[in-house]
């Protein structure tokens, strides 16, 4: 079970040469200069129920809207995004965050849109605990 605890915590470290590291955030900072214009194939993400689905956005919304959240301070700026990728049992998924009047606000996760007029910005691990489930 994939269900994410309140125990969360996101570490800065550079992760682009790591291929190992099953857990981390990307952030993407707003670019209006920046037009790339990306080709490839959308991959579908694996299976993860619902109701997964849904807690573990909310906790991880919760968790990044708090203070002390990253291990550095972040100045976080309208139009920036926050991509959490979370590996658990095999499955992977990516849950996507907007930055809008002060605060977090969850949004759909789309590479190739992200990419059009964002910038990858900082990065690092995230460190979490899975609920295991009730038996």
């Amino acid at each position: 079970m994939c269900k994410v605890s309140d125990i969360i915590k996101f570490c800065t470290c550079d992760i682009s040469d790591s291929d190992d590291v099953e857990n981390y955030w990307i952030l993407h900072r707003y670019a209006s200069e920046n037009e790339n214009e990306i080709m490839g194939m959308v991959v579908m993400p694996s299976y993860i129920s619902l109701d997964i689905v849904f807690h573990n956005e909310e906790m991880l919304l919760k968790r990044i809207n708090e203070t002390g959240a990253f291990d550095i301070e972040l100045s976080h700026k309208p139009k920036d995004r926050l991509l959490i990728h979370l590996r658990c049992d095999e499955q992977e998924y990516n849950y996507g965050f907007v930055f809008k009047k002060k605060h977090w606000v969850t949004c759909k996760y789309d590479f190739f849109e992200w990419a059009y007029k964002h910038v990858e910005s900082e990065q690092g691990k995230v460190e979490v605990t899975f609920e295991t489930p009730d038996n």
